[in-house]
């Protein structure tokens, strides 16, 4: 299966991402990736100065990973300096080399 990565592009995918939490708990029934007010959370409780501001640095510390359908399979967020996490679709495990290299790439410290 072929994959496309993408920067976050705000708030336009928080609902997507929160769906994408919520349907791989379905899958697994428990908590393999984020629960979904954590995800939350990290949008709408930043220590960000406002919140577009905080909005502009999430589109570098997130990035997702879509099937050729659309879907999410992916996303590797930054939650604080040398804390990244990848939430992965049980389904698409394949990506975690790619999104361990862009978060290397990217986010090391």
């Amino acid at each position: 299966m072929d994959y496309t990565d993408r920067p976050y592009a705000g708030e336009t995918d928080v609902p997507a991402i929160t769906q994408f939490l919520l349907d791989t708990y379905t899958l697994t029934q428990w908590l393999h990736n984020w629960e979904p007010r954590r995800w939350q959370g990290q949008v709408y409780h930043r220590d960000d100065a406002d919140f577009a501001d905080g909005q502009a640095r999430m589109r570098e510390q997130v990035r997702i990973w879509e099937t050729d359908g659309g879907q999410i399979a992916g996303v590797v967020i930054l939650e604080y300096a040398g804390g990244v996490y990848l939430q992965i679709h049980p389904h698409h495990r394949a990506l975690e080399p790619a999104m361990l290299d862009w978060a290397q790439a990217t986010l090391a410290q």
